[in-house]
C-alpha cells in the first residue's frame, strides 16, 4: 500500500466485513473529514458498491466528529499517562 487512500480502501474491503459480521450489525453511514484519502475515487466508489453513504464534517469544525475527537483525546492521555510512568525525559512526550 503506497497512500492513505490505498489503507482506507482497502480497510473498507478487508476489515470491514469481518467487522460487520463479528458484531453483527451492517455499516449504513461514515462520517469522515474532507481528508484526501477519503474523497478518492476508491474509496467513494467502495463506498457505493457496498450501499454505505458517506458523510462530510464541515472542515475546521471537530464538533461535528465528536465521538472521534473524544476517543483521540483519551488515546493521547492514556498514551501520556505511560509515557510519564516509564520515566521518559520530556523529549519522548510530544
Amino acid at each position: 500500500l503506497k497512500s492513505k487512500g490505498e489503507v482506507v480502501a482497502a480497510v473498507l474491503k478487508e476489515w470491514m466485513p469481518r467487522a460487520q459480521r463479528e458484531c453483527r450489525h451492517k455499516v449504513k453511514v461514515i462520517r469522515s473529514d474532507n481528508g484526501g484519502e477519503f474523497i478518492g475515487a476508491d474509496f467513494e466508489g467502495e463506498l457505493k458498491r457496498k450501499g454505505i453513504q458517506h458523510q462530510l464534517t464541515v472542515p475546521y469544525n471537530p464538533q461535528q466528529n465528536g465521538v472521534a475527537e473524544r476517543f483521540n483525546r483519551i488515546l493521547q492521555e492514556g498514551v501520556r499517562t505511560l509515557l510519564g510512568h516509564a520515566g521518559l525525559p520530556d523529549p519522548f512526550w510530544w
